[in-house]
Parts: C-alpha cells; structure tokens; sequence
C-alpha cells in the first residue's frame, strides 16, 4: 500500500527533459572529475547551480500559496463537476504556472498569480457514487521556473460534499400510467391564460388588455378573468426504500424534467409522503437530497 504524503510537503519528479539534464550533469561530473580540467568544473557548477536554483523557486512558489475551494450548490453523481478553486499569492513575487488537481485528467492552471493577489479556477472534479462523498485532498504543483522537474504538494482539504444521483436526459415525452398513484389530474391552482374560470383579481400592467373583465368595474379599478394553467400538474413519484440506484436515477430524472417543466412534484417513499408536491429550484433540491442519501440513512 503506497504510503501517503505528508500535508503541506513538496515533493519533485523529474520529467523528461530534467532526466536529460540530470544525465547530462553526471556525465560532465565524472569526466571534470577524471581529466582534471577546470573549464569542466566550471561548466559542472554552472549546471549544479541552474539546477538548484530552478528547485528554490519552484520550493517558494508553493510555500506563497494559499488554497480555497467552494463547491457548487448542486453536485452530480457519473458526471464530471467544476469546484470553485482560489489560489492566493502571500508573498511579494508573482507565481507563474501553479495548478491545482486531482489527477492528470482533472486539473486546473494559473498561469501568473500577482504578488499579493488571487486568481479563480474551475476544477473538473468526477463522483463515482451519490450520497456524501469526501475530498479529502488534492495536489498543488509548477514545472516553473525551467519546466525539467515537477515539484507537488499534498494540500489537505476535508471536504464531505453530498452529491445528487446521475440525471439522464430526458429528450421526449413522459407518458404517465396510473395518473390516481402519480397526482396526474389533480386541480390546478397555478394561474394561465386560457382553462377552467377561477374568478377574478385586480388588473396589473402585466396583464394583457384582453383579459379585463369590463363588466367588473369597481371603485374605478380594473379586474381581469384568471384561468386555470391546463398545462399545469401535480406529481407525486413513488418510490421503495429499497430501490436499486437504476430507479433512484430514473425518478430523480423524471422529477428534474417536470419541474423545469414548472409541474409541482412530489416524493412518496413506500407509499408515505416524505416531501409534498411543490415547484420551483428549491424543491428540487430537497427531492435530490432526499434522493441522494436514500437507502444511507440510519
């Protein structure tokens, strides 16, 4: 089991043409070494000297930052997600090519960070599974100043971020069965322009002229007709405690399409009511979250 890295410790690897200067270094040592000749000892301790001070400033530029990550408000399951990283500069040189990341794939570059400034980055950032996930770190690093070495460091983060099911895109229309079980059919109180009449309410300058209701004429204001919104429904999806993630996606799906719809959903969890029907971003959210930790909680 490969050991894990102590916080806040930079380590270096060499990339391809640091092994070349680091060969290259050896060679002229041994031959400075075996003639004798002064002109090799100097151009040794030039290549000694690139070489250590190329592993100071990249060492400096890491001990300058500071790292911050603010997650979005919605986070998917099997999708790739964008965190929020900030990278502070504490000291009075500028940072040149510093990146944050998880792997090679998911990685985000500053390319000059200010003395005393910031700089903002979206790193991609992919969850296996729904529920709480920890991020428990992830790895700052530069190739500055002569990119012949990588120089990382572990950066501790502690982050347990609940991540919403996978949403599968949902391209045509969902026929409903068993409208009495899912709320289809239920009354609408959601107003619209046209369906059954629902009364009468004062005139706004939203309001087109056509709707006024001239018949209605009160202490010199004016009433429009409201209809009922014939598009609008009320859904209430079911499902078991005991669902496979399939399903747990399926009605996650079927709940994010309606309400972008603007339907009011529901959630039922064995047949109970565990969050009345409702619309809107909020809703949304407390139907993914009850969805995200289904089957986890104790």
């Amino acid at each position: 089991m490969p050991r894990k890295p102590k916080p806040f410790v930079s380590y270096v690897k060499l990339k391809k043409w640091g092994r070349y200067y680091a060969a290259l270094t050896l060679l002229l040592g041994f031959a400075a070494v075996n003639s004798g000749n002064n002109l090799l000892y100097f151009f040794l301790a030039a290549l000694l000297s690139i070489m250590a001070l190329s592993g100071f400033i990249s060492y400096l530029s890491l001990k300058s930052i500071q790292l911050s990550i603010t997650p979005p408000e919605e986070l998917y399951a099997k999708t790739i997600n964008y965190l929020k990283v900030k990278v502070k500069n504490r000291g009075f040189l500028p940072l040149f090519l510093i990146y944050a990341k998880k792997s090679d794939k998911e990685r985000v570059l500053f390319d000059i960070i200010p003395p005393s400034g910031s700089k903002e980055g979206l790193l991609p950032y992919f969850f296996e599974k729904r529920g709480y996930n920890k991020v428990e770190s992830i790895f700052v690093g530069t190739t500055f100043p002569l990119s012949f070495t990588i120089r990382e460091m572990y950066y501790p983060l502690n982050l347990n971020l609940l991540v919403f099911p996978h949403i599968h895109k949902i391209k045509r229309e969902v026929k409903v069965e068993n409208p009495e079980n899912t709320g289809w059919g239920v009354e609408s109180s959601k107003e619209g322009a046209i369906g059954d009449f629902m009364g009468l309410r004062e005139y706004t300058f939203q309001d087109k002229i056509s709707r006024i209701h001239w018949k209605k004429i009160k202490d010199e204001k004016l009433y429009v007709k409201k209809f009922e919104d014939e598009n609008f429904q009320v859904l209430s999806l079911d499902i078991s405690s005991n669902a496979t993630e399939e399903e747990i996606e399926k009605v996650a799906s079927l709940a994010v399409h309606f309400l972008e719809l603007g339907h009011s959903v529901g959630l039922k969890i064995d047949g109970k009511t565990a969050i009345p029907p409702d619309s809107g971003i909020q809703q949304k959210i407390k139907i993914l979250q009850k969805l995200a930790l289904l089957g986890y909680e104790s």
